[in-house]
């Protein structure tokens, strides 16, 4: 988990750059589960979708992401919240779908359900105009995840 949250920190650097520093960025991290395994570059989908299509196109002031770190009844849940422009519901429905075009999620979710099992992997909360929530679930185990 530590080396994939400074890999998010990184990325999240050069993107603040990029767009002139024109969004927040909070880390709520609890410190007893930085060293969980996790499969590798599991955030930085998710990650990229909130500041590309949340809050690059939101006109909300201060556009704001937050990283969150927790931990309830055995499972590790990671949050990728912004307060962008929300998935509209057509899209929604089509993200896990098989396409050819925006994989990120739908990889993402492939991944942690091969690696821990079909009752784990992401839940995305959206609200138009509202911002999305995208919660990663993984167990809290001493093994590393399937490769």
């Amino acid at each position: 988990m530590r080396n994939e949250l400074e890999n998010i920190k990184a990325y999240i650097s050069i993107q603040l750059i990029l767009t002139s520093h024109s969004f927040l960025v909070e880390y709520q991290l609890e410190e007893t589960l930085l060293e969980l395994p996790i499969p590798c570059l599991i955030l930085q989908p998710i990650v990229e979708n909130a500041i590309e299509h949340g809050l690059r196109s939101s006109r909300r002031q201060p556009r704001r992401l937050i990283i969150a770190l927790s931990e309830e009844k055995g499972i590790c849940f990671i949050r990728v919240c912004d307060n962008g422009c929300g998935i509209p519901p057509d899209k929604m429905q089509g993200l896990f779908a098989c396409e050819t075009t925006h994989i990120g999620i739908k990889n993402v979710n492939e991944r942690l359900k091969l690696s821990y099992g079909d009752n784990l992997g992401l839940i995305i909360n959206s609200e138009a105009d509202n911002g999305t929530e995208v919660i990663i679930r993984i167990p809290l185990q001493k093994n590393s995840p399937k490769p």
